[in-house]
């Protein structure tokens, strides 16, 4: 529902969805007819002007306020512990398992989260076994081959991690660049995983696992580093990832 994140919501449609309104279109006191009218569509929201109708127990029960984890970045606010995602043992110290049907953890935004031009580091310790599908670890921004972004997710199936920026530069086409590794690290242990971008257009995937190089010098220098086994140092939108993480930094 518009007034609703989708985890907190009753979800209408998976479809690309857009512009809505409500509007009361009959029913008994207590159990009113509700019209909803959206844009929708499978490839895109404006390919269809769709009505939904509905009454009040169809709607998913509200519930109280998510369980919260503590950002400690400087003026962070506690994250929201979303799905059913449980606290674990970590590489060292505590880590959050996750389902991969439900799971995540939110920030809230604020100011210093956007990252627009500016150098950044991203680190994260992870551990999954899983086979298939997608597994993000770190999501940062928009969702779509347009929309801004930062992610990092494991990729089993393809044998690969992979880091990727888009950015847009006012109505100039979006540009991408993406790094990735030789392997997917899905042994069950524990991994540090870096993304960095800085100055220069080499993109370069580092460490002693492979190096890829491109060029790319309006979206800066992504570098992506695996560093460490078992305990050694060093579409939303789209899947959730199944297994555990500790720490993520910006």
């Amino acid at each position: 529902m518009p007034w609703e994140s989708v985890d907190r919501g009753t979800v209408v449609t998976t479809d690309w969805s857009g512009y809505s309104d409500l509007v009361r279109i009959g029913g008994t006191h207590g159990n009113d007819v509700v019209g909803l009218l959206y844009e929708g569509g499978a490839v895109d929201a404006r390919d269809e002007i769709r009505f939904a109708r509905f009454t009040q127990d169809w709607l998913t029960p509200r519930r109280g306020p998510d369980p919260t984890t503590p950002d400690k970045a400087p003026g962070g606010r506690p994250a929201a512990v979303l799905g059913g995602a449980r606290p674990t043992d970590g590489a060292f110290g505590g880590a959050i398992e996750f389902d991969g049907t439900d799971d995540a953890v939110r920030l809230p935004y604020r100011s210093r989260l956007p990252l627009h031009t500016k150098d950044f580091t991203a680190s994260l310790w992870f551990r999954y076994s899983a086979t298939t599908g997608e597994q993000p670890m770190l999501w940062v921004g928009g969702v779509g081959t347009t929309q801004p972004q930062v992610w990092l997710r494991g990729e089993p199936a393809a044998g690969r991690l992979t880091g990727l920026i888009t950015v847009r530069d006012g109505a100039a086409p979006p540009r991408t660049a993406s790094v990735r590794s030789t392997g997917a690290y899905n042994d069950g242990q524990w991994h540090r995983l870096v993304l960095r971008r800085g100055g220069g257009g080499a993109h370069a995937l580092r460490r002693r696992y492979a190096v890829q190089h491109r060029r790319h010098p309006r979206i800066g220098q992504p570098q992506l580093a695996v560093r460490g086994a078992h305990r050694a140092t060093g579409r939303q939108p789209g899947p959730l990832h199944r297994g555990d993480r500790r720490s993520t930094r910006p």
